[in-house]
């Protein structure tokens, strides 16, 4: 965990220090189809939202997505971030590929390393991977060479490819398929041995480590310390790119809730606290009730909308708050590079104990309060965003 907190805080200076040439070169699309179609050619980053998305062409800069269907067929010259439901990858990654989804294919080639978090993750005969590849899913079948290191924690795994580099694998059962050849050496921990085809060849080294359970295994427990980490920087990116809409397109909003969590701080945080005792509370009561049951549903959206953006909207008031404090200024209106600067300092406080957790929980908490008392305003008094 010290080597992530390490390795956090220098990825987060690195994207702060590029920050402003990032936000030149940045290309925001949403909507239910987003995506870019096959001659063209995106210069930047590029971040990608919404129900249908599809990378046809070429993306010279990294590449942010969020997407219920994602179809990647053309290239990316450096790394694809994304998170989804069903997730095809059958184009070129030039950089690093990084993947929480429901069911993901991957086709194409990578480059550089490959990290996939899934409910069944398929690797198939046609994908080449040249880097590290590390795996948590339900089941995981792979079909094409392995020439360097691969972890995988899986409840079910198939192996139906060459085996060339080191592997250490965590599952419940393993099967070699009628065309897995292992050449180099696989160390694997399960309760019971693996499941070989008579066609499978084995030239390497093949270690069984027996476990009485499929939790028992230290590798289990380092990937899964893995997966949180890997977890909690797809948490920075996403919340740093629902900062970015808020300042940005919904710029009259988060100026509002801003300034009325800075400027009425502690009403706000008392206002949160209200929010988060008292909405599930009347929510509960109105459901009971088939004439509030309607209402009932709308203030359970409503505060899940309040819940999702919170994160960011307390990014964009400590970031304000630091510069007004820095700059000893009165107002101060928002932008990127303070939200940014909020964003990196609240995630960094998780790994604070108890005082960190604190001041986060605090910051969160208000923001919620100053989102609540702008919508409360605004039906009050018909204000628009």
């Amino acid at each position: 965990m010290k080597s992530f907190k390490l390795s956090f805080l220098v990825f987060v200076l690195a994207v702060f220090s590029v920050l402003p040439n990032s936000v030149l070169a940045l290309d925001l699309r949403t909507g239910s189809q987003v995506g870019i179609n096959p001659d063209e050619e995106v210069t930047g980053n590029l971040y990608l939202a919404g129900g249908q998305s599809k990378i046809e062409g070429q993306v010279d800069g990294d590449v942010s997505l969020i997407a219920s269907e994602t179809n990647i067929t053309g290239i990316v010259e450096k790394d694809l971030t994304l998170a989804g439901g069903h997730i095809n990858i059958a184009g070129e990654i030039k950089g690093d590929l990084r993947i929480v989804g429901g069911e993901v294919f991957v086709r194409g080639k990578v480059h550089g390393d490959t990290v996939v978090v899934s409910g069944n993750v398929h690797i198939e005969d046609t994908a080449e991977l040249v880097g590290d590849l590390l795996v948590v899913g339900g089941k995981v079948y792979i079909s094409t060479p392995i020439n360097n290191y691969a972890k995988i924690v899986s409840g079910h795994v198939t192996i139906n490819g060459p085996i060339n580099g080191q592997s250490e694998i965590t599952t419940q059962q393993l099967v070699l398929g009628e065309h897995a050849e292992v050449n180099g050496n696989i160390r694997y921990f399960s309760p019971t041995k693996l499941q070989q085809s008579l066609s499978a060849v084995i030239n390497g080294d093949v270690q069984y480590n027996q476990i009485s359970s499929f939790q028992d295994s230290n590798i289990f427990k380092k990937v899964v310390l893995s997966f949180i980490n890997f977890w909690i920087l797809l948490r920075f990116v996403t919340t740093l790119l629902l900062a970015f809409l808020l300042v940005f397109m919904f710029r009259v909003f988060s100026q509002r809730v801003n300034d009325y969590g800075i400027e009425h701080f502690g009403q706000s945080l008392v206002t949160g606290l209200l929010s988060i005792i008292l909405v599930p509370v009347i929510s509960l009561i109105l459901f009971v009730s088939l004439i509030g049951f309607p209402l009932s549903v709308l203030l359970v959206l409503s505060f899940i909308f309040i819940i999702t953006i919170s994160s960011a909207v307390a990014g964009i008031i400590l970031g304000t708050l630091i510069h007004r404090l820095i700059k000893k200024a009165d107002h101060t209106e928002i932008n990127f590079q303070n939200t940014t600067i909020g964003v990196i300092i609240l995630t960094v406080l998780q790994f604070v104990p108890v005082l960190g957790e604190i001041t986060r929980l605090v910051f969160l908490v208000v923001a919620i309060g100053a989102i609540v008392n702008y919508l409360y305003q605004g039906i009050r008094f018909r204000k628009g965003f």
